[in-house]
């Protein structure tokens, strides 16, 4: 569910946390419902073309991740909302018995690698690009094609 699933993550933690009320969750979460059908229909016949990368960023990559057999780098920062689902990717390749995955998890980073504290504020000064492009890259040259 992409964007819309991180909308409604987002939502159900801030009424956990006393954030917001849970009849205001409720409402939030009705209005992107709304949205979320807007996005729904064939991409030519969308009546906006916002609406298109909310549809692409919507469909589950999962499969097509598994059908690969090149080797694949999943980093992800543990604050990212969305991301809570990475956590699973190793049981899914291993119950499709793929072995192709590695994954590098970011503790306390959120979705664009910025730290982000205990009251989940964002850093923005701070960010960690260069430390996960780099594990990357040595990633990359460790390989053997």
């Amino acid at each position: 569910m992409g964007r819309f699933e991180e909308r409604i993550r987002s939502i159900r933690k801030e009424a956990e946390s006393g954030k917001i009320t849970w009849e205001e969750a409720d409402k939030l979460t009705a209005e992107w419902l709304s949205f979320y059908k807007l996005s729904l229909p064939d991409y030519a016949k969308l009546e906006d073309s916002y609406l298109y990368s909310w549809k692409s960023f919507n469909q589950s990559t999962l499969p097509v991740l598994l059908k690969l057999k090149i080797p694949i780098y999943v980093a992800y920062g543990s604050s990212d909302v969305i991301a809570d689902d990475c956590d699973l990717l190793p049981f899914y390749f291993s119950g499709n018995q793929k072995n192709n995955l590695t994954i590098k998890r970011y503790n306390g980073l959120e979705h664009n690698f910025f730290p982000v504290d205990d009251s989940g504020n964002v850093d923005y000064e701070n960010g960690s690009w260069r430390q996960v492009m780099n594990t990357f890259i040595d990633w990359v040259v460790k390989m053997k094609y």
